[in-house]
């Protein structure tokens, strides 16, 4: 079963050079480039404590991944605190919009 079926697109297609140059500069292979990738996502702040170990589960879900000869990246996206947002307009934003009171004044 091939598992790089997406990302080969650009880890392996010549025509992508400056896609291969941004992997070469972040440390990876000519054979990391043959590996199938997974995204990580984590939703990690460390300004709560609903959100704030989540990047350290990240990180030993990638530990996992790239032993499993897989290429694991991580990327973030919007955490939501219900805490921090109750009171005040953040929860009708809170899919679209950091709920950070300051962001929405």
């Amino acid at each position: 079963m091939e598992l790089n079926k997406y990302s080969k697109t650009i880890t392996l297609d010549p025509t992508q050079p400056a896609a291969q140059a941004m992997f070469y500069g972040i440390g990876l292979t000519d054979e990391d480039l043959h590996k199938a990738q997974v995204g990580i996502v984590s939703m990690g702040y460390d300004g709560n404590t609903c959100n704030m170990h989540l990047n350290g589960l990240a990180a030993d879900i990638k530990k996992s991944i790239w032993e499993n000869n897989l290429v694991g990246l991580t990327f973030h996206t919007i955490g939501v605190s219900d805490g921090m947002s109750n009171g005040t307009p953040g929860p009708l934003v809170a899919n679209t919009t950091p709920t950070f009171p300051d962001v929405l004044a």
